[in-house]
């Protein structure tokens, strides 16, 4: 596991872009449990059973966390991320990005604790090259 400690929201979304145009990624949002939203990005929210993708966090309790559908990860749908910045801040816990029919997340961005996590630490070099501080140790507080 790669973990970056990142806090600006756009960075962040640097990070989802510059991965998405190395490969193709489908991504999902993950609404925060108390979030009474039901559309965002331009999409109705979902049960996580309904959608084929595991979240980066698990809640107390077997709560089912609410989400978007699988989006492709494109600059159209990153750009729209960037338009919505206080309504995803305000309401997802994180944005994980997925391969294409894997439900297992490859890189998530987790906004309220200010981390990255990227699971291929064969990307450490490129993402140390796009100025992350990109390590394969977890911070002591994490």
């Amino acid at each position: 596991m790669i973990y970056i400690e990142e806090n600006s929201f756009e960075r962040q979304l640097d990070l989802i872009s510059a991965l998405a145009s190395q490969a193709p990624f489908d991504l999902v949002a993950w609404l925060y449990p108390e979030s009474t939203i039901d559309t965002i990005l331009g999409v109705s929210i979902y049960k996580s059973t309904t959608v084929n993708a595991v979240p980066a966090t698990n809640y107390a309790n077997d709560f089912i966390a609410s989400c978007t559908p699988r989006l492709r990860a494109t600059d159209a749908v990153i750009n729209n991320i960037a338009q919505e910045k206080n309504l995803i801040v305000n309401n997802c816990d994180s944005l994980c990005i997925y391969s294409p029919e894997n439900p297992e997340w490859q890189a998530c961005t987790i906004g309220h604790e200010g981390m990255i996590l990227v699971r291929d630490v064969a990307l450490l070099d490129y993402l140390k090259s796009l100025d992350f501080n990109a390590s394969l140790d977890a911070p002591p507080w994490w």
